[in-house]
């Protein structure tokens, strides 16, 4: 436990650490603020065919889910940075770092079933 607190005190005197993961932080709730505000302002009403506004939709949906999962996570770190030694459980963030790889491989997914349903409409 104490050679855990020795690294944790060298990384709260630790300035570049603390002031990346500050940025870090805020990038990433940028980016989720403005794929909600994308997602707010076009919409998906330039879409032609109802199945890409579906998942045009669920793409902007998984773009700020994965700014807020990281933006909770940095967050949760530079919060954590300010305590003293606080130790936690790791599953907390493996899960929410898992939430965001699978939201990332989600997004590319949909962006490949646009790509093909365009495909195959354009050949009927």
């Amino acid at each position: 436990m104490s050679k855990f607190c020795d690294v944790f005190n060298e990384l709260q005197a630790n300035v570049l650490y603390n002031v990346l993961i500050f940025v870090k932080g805020i990038l990433c709730w940028l980016g989720a603020i403005a794929a909600a505000t994308q997602a707010y302002r076009r919409g998906v009403s330039w879409l032609v065919h109802a199945n890409s506004r579906v998942l045009f939709g669920h793409y902007y949906a998984i773009l700020i889910l994965q700014g807020a999962a990281y933006g909770l996570l940095y967050d949760f770190e530079f919060v954590r940075l300010r305590l003293a030694c606080w130790q936690f459980d790791f599953r907390i963030i493996m899960v929410i770092r898992s939430a965001a790889i699978a939201a990332i491989s989600a997004s590319h997914w949909i962006m490949v079933s646009v790509s093909v349903e365009r495909l195959i409409s354009s050949i009927w």
